[in-house]
């Protein structure tokens, strides 16, 4: 894989991130942190 290039993976993943977003938007949610997500979707968080 090039340095450029996107993941299967990450790209299957896409529109459940964005529906997730649209649900935190939903909410009255304007931004969220990384760590927040990662609660969120209980994911560890990566540095």
């Amino acid at each position: 894989m090039s340095k450029n290039s996107i993941s299967n993976s990450v790209i299957r993943r896409l529109p459940r991130y964005y529906r997730f977003l649209g649900e935190l938007e939903n909410n009255g949610y304007v931004r969220i942190s990384s760590r927040e997500l990662s609660e969120k979707w209980d994911l560890p968080l990566r540095r």
